[in-house]
């Protein structure tokens, strides 16, 4: 299966006649609906914008339906206020990356040596006057839904490998994204990602496999990520020298 990602051209006049205050239904819905399998179904959300100066890449899984509605939201009020299209999309992409779990997140790639790497101070940078080195995605890049109360997809029931839906997603749109950031440190949020990109051949000498998921919700994580932790350092060792920014 070979899945043909869909471009912003595409859903910007579906995206601007939205009602102004964003219910599912309204998203959630055959209009823009570009994938189903089974009980998953794959919508569009304006996520397409790639930071081609990145040197760090952080993967997670899909958008859940709060990064999905910031995500429409964002994007339109760029255009309202006369962005362009790529500079509404690179606004809609970091509106709601990672929230709420970032410190979890930096203090593991802290505790990883990645901001001595990358020449700064603290990995929390990269959210902030750091933010050109940083580029973020989901391995499925559009969220995904289960079932008729399209609950969000968490990676399990079926895996992504299991999914001839979800991995071809991953194969057509993830692996090109990651192939046009060649010298990026690759960070997948999650066993299923890392599964994933296992599944798919991908460099191991850029992705720090086994990082965990940093959410909250995740109680394992500190647990898996104290397991990883000499393997992923040893990957960070071994990376090519990062020219020191300004």
């Amino acid at each position: 299966m070979t899945f043909s990602a869909p471009g912003p051209a595409a859903y910007r006049a579906q995206i601007e006649a939205l009602p102004e205050d964003l219910l599912m239904e309204d998203i959630v819905n055959r209009r823009f609906r570009i994938g189903q399998e089974g009980r998953l179904a794959v919508y569009y959300a304006p996520l397409d914008w790639i930071n081609h100066s990145a040197r760090i890449v952080f993967v997670g899984l899909t958008p859940g339906w709060t990064q999905t509605k910031s995500a429409f939201e964002r994007f339109r009020h760029a255009l309202r206020d006369g962005q362009c299209e790529d500079e509404a999309l690179k606004a809609a992409k970091r509106q709601a990356a990672f929230r709420g779990m970032r410190r979890r997140l930096c203090d593991w790639l802290d505790k990883l040596r990645v901001q001595e790497w990358l020449h700064i101070s603290g990995t929390d940078e990269l959210f902030g006057v750091q933010d050109k080195l940083l580029h973020t995605t989901s391995a499925i890049r559009y969220p995904v839904f289960v079932g008729d109360n399209a609950t969000n997809y968490t990676g399990h029931r079926p895996a992504p490998v299991d999914s001839p839906l979800l991995i071809s997603i991953i194969g057509s749109v993830l692996l090109p994204e990651l192939d046009s950031l060649p010298e990026a440190l690759v960070v997948p949020m999650g066993r299923p990602v890392s599964e994933a990109l296992r599944s798919k051949g991908f460099d191991a000498s850029r992705c720090l496999f086994g990082f965990p998921h940093p959410s909250g919700a995740n109680a394992h994580g500190a647990r898996q990520f104290a397991e990883e932790q000499a393997g992923m350092r040893k990957v960070v060792e071994r990376l090519p020298e990062v020219r020191a920014t300004s």
